[in-house]
């Protein structure tokens, strides 16, 4: 009876991971891209941490007319609007179209 699993090589598939690793494959970028809140504002408001600015003026204007995304680290992103700059986590936030 023939194995079907005789071309098997655990040496090459761990090569083959190895280079296939989620580190080196490149990353979507988010930079540049324009982004609103995905919450109420009210929730919103504890879930950021303020760079630059007043945390009311930038939650207000960012609930208004959104921001851009100036830096990225893995899942946190740094949002830019006029009134000062803010780091939150991706899942609370939604792209403008």
């Amino acid at each position: 009876m023939n194995n079907p699993f005789n071309f098997f090589n655990l040496s090459d598939f761990k090569k083959w991971i190895k280079n296939h690793d989620d580190n080196n494959q490149e990353k979507e970028s988010f930079i540049g891209k324009r982004i609103k809140p995905k919450s109420n504002i009210e929730n919103f408001e504890e879930k950021i941490q303020v760079e630059i600015g007043d945390e009311k003026e930038i939650v207000e204007e960012f609930s208004k007319i959104g921001g851009k995304i100036i830096e990225q680290d893995g899942n946190k992103f740094m949002i830019e609007v006029k009134s000062g700059n803010f780091i939150c986590h991706k899942r609370f936030l939604k792209k403008i179209n």
